[in-house]
C-alpha cells in the first residue's frame, strides 16, 4: 500500500517542526518571558532537552535515506540496513536520554536552588517511567542489531536451500575446467609427456632445491624423417607415442620430469642419480627400451642419447648444453644425423 504522506522530505519537515517546539519549550522552561527573568525549571529543562535530542537523531536518520523511501512510503526492506547504519547512534541517544530522566528523576527529588529535599511526586512518576521505557527500548534496539548483523552470515551460508548447491557445483565446474586448461597448456597432446615450455620451468624450478642429486637425459630419435617420408605421417606420429612409452617405462621406479621439447626430441631429469654409476645403469636401461618396432619395417626405431649429472649450483642452461653436447657425440658414432 502506497503511503505518499510518509515521503522523506515530508517527515524531515514534520521532525524539524517538533524539533523546533523542542528547542521552544527548553527557552520557555529556562525563561520566565511573563515576568521578563530567568525561572528554570530542571524538569522541564531535561524533558524539553531531551525531545530536542531525539527529534535531532531521528531527523539525522531518516535523512540518510534508509528509513524512508524518497518516492513515498516506508521501506520495510530497509529495517536491516537502518539498524546497521543507525543503531550505535541510536543506542547513544537513548543512552544520553536515559542519563536526562535520571537527572529530572533526582531534580524533583531535591530542590538544588534551597538545597533542600523537596519531593515532588507527579514529577518524580514521568521520569522514572521514561527511564524504564528507554532502558527497554535500549535493550530491543541492541538485541535487534545483533540479528541484523548475523542475518548476513545466515544468508551467505545459506541465502535459499537450492542456490547453494548451484554455486558449489559451479565453483566445482569451473575448477575442472582450469585444471582441463592447465594440462592442455602443459601437456604434448600427443604423448601426454609435457611440453618444452611447462618442462624447462619445472627443471629450473627443481635445480634451486637442496638435492642437487640429479641427473638430465637427452634423446633425439634416429633418422625420424625417413619414417614419415616412407611409411607416411601416421607412422610418424605411432612412433613418437610409442617412445613416449618407452621414455616411461626405461624411467620407471625414478622420480622424472619428462617431456618432448622437439618434433623427435626428448628431455627428462631424473632424481636420485648419485654418481656415475647409477647414471649408466639408467642409461644402459634406456638404450634397450629405445628399440621401438615400426610396421611394415623389419628395422626398429632407434635414437641417441645425451646424460649428464647435475653438479651442485649449475643452471639449467649450463646442464642443457652439456648434455646436448654429449647427444650429437652419440650420433656421430652411431653414424646418423640429427633431423631438426
Amino acid at each position: 500500500m502506497e503511503r505518499a504522506w510518509m515521503t522523506q522530505g515530508r517527515v524531515c519537515f514534520f521532525l524539524f517542526l517538533v524539533l523546533l517546539l523542542a528547542c521552544g519549550s527548553f527557552a520557555a522552561e529556562l525563561y520566565d518571558f511573563e515576568d521578563a527573568r530567568f525561572d528554570p525549571d530542571m524538569v522541564g529543562i531535561i524533558c524539553s532537552l531531551g525531545g530536542a535530542l531525539l527529534c535531532l537523531v531521528a531527523l539525522l536518520v531518516v535523512r540518510r535515506g534508509t528509513l524512508v523511501a524518497s518516492e513515498g512510503g516506508l521501506r520495510a526492506d530497509a529495517w536491516r540496513a537502518t539498524l546497521l547504519r543507525s543503531g550505535g547512534l541510536l543506542n547513544g541517544c537513548l543512552l544520553v536520554l536515559m542519563l536526562l530522566a535520571v537527572a529530572a528523576f533526582v531534580a524533583s527529588l531535591y530542590d538544588f536552588e534551597e538545597m533542600r529535599v523537596d519531593i515532588d511526586m507527579p514529577d518524580a512518576l514521568f521520569p522514572l517511567a521514561a527511564f524504564f521505557l528507554l532502558s527497554w527500548l535500549r535493550y530491543r534496539i541492541r538485541a535487534a542489531v545483533a540479528r541484523a548483523k548475523e542475518e548476513p552470515a545466515a544468508a551467505s551460508a545459506s541465502p535459499e536451500s537450492a542456490s547453494r548447491p548451484v554455486a558449489s557445483h559451479e565453483h566445482a565446474r569451473m575448477a575442472q575446467e582450469l585444471e582441463e586448461l592447465k594440462k592442455r597448456v602443459e601437456i604434448d597432446p600427443l604423448t601426454g609427456l609435457l611440453n618444452k615450455a611447462a618442462l624447462t620451468e619445472k627443471i629450473t624450478r627443481s635445480l634451486h632445491g637442496d638435492d642437487t642429486h640429479c641427473a638430465l637425459f637427452m634423446v633425439d630419435m634416429d633418422n625420424f624423417k625417413s619414417i614419415n617420408d616412407t611409411y607416411g605421417h601416421q607412422a610418424g606420429d605411432t612412433a613418437l607415442v610409442r617412445t613416449g612409452e618407452a621414455l616411461r617405462e626405461a624411467f620407471r621406479g625414478h622420480e622424472a620430469l619428462v617431456g618432448r621439447v622437439g618434433g623427435d626430441e626428448f628431455m627428462a631429469l631424473l632424481f636420485g642419480i648419485r654418481d656415475e654409476a647409477d647414471l649408466e645403469s639408467v642409461r644402459r636401461n634406456l638404450r634397450s627400451c629405445l628399440q621401438i618396432p615400426i610396421p611394415q619395417s623389419k628395422d626398429p626405431f632407434t635414437g641417441s642419447i645425451g646424460c649428464v649429472l647435475h653438479e651442485a649450483g649449475e643452471s639449467f642452461e649450463s646442464l642443457y648444453a652439456r648434455a646436448d653436447k654429449l647427444l650429437y657425440e652419440d650420433k656421430r658414432r652411431d653414424g646418423s644425423s640429427p633431423t631438426r
